[in-house]
């Protein structure tokens, strides 16, 4: 499970990827697909994921708000949450201002 702590804003990208040329021909010839990902799906990335691996290993489908995976996503939510506390994560204080 994934959480962004800044999901509104574009998802950053490493240097070497955003200036690749597959990366920078895909932008310049408006192409809506980045391997099996659209494009803006890529960029824009939602606050919460969460991908059944076995059966989509290229992540394509969220089942982060899927109902029929509530008990999961609830299961490892708690935990990130517990062990942003353990640990001390400086983002922690971000659970009492959402």
């Amino acid at each position: 499970m994934g959480r962004r702590l800044a999901h509104q804003l574009p998802y950053p990208f490493a240097s070497d990827l955003y200036a690749s040329a597959t990366w920078q021909a895909a932008l310049k010839n408006g192409d809506s697909l980045y391997g099996k990902r659209r494009v803006g799906d890529y960029v824009h990335r939602p606050r919460y994921e969460l991908y059944d691996l076995q059966k989509d290993p290229d992540e394509l489908v969220n089942l982060a708000t899927n109902p029929a995976h509530k008990a999961v996503f609830d299961d490892l939510a708690a935990k990130l949450k517990d062990y942003q506390k353990r640990t001390r994560d400086p983002w922690f204080s971000k659970y009492e201002y959402e």
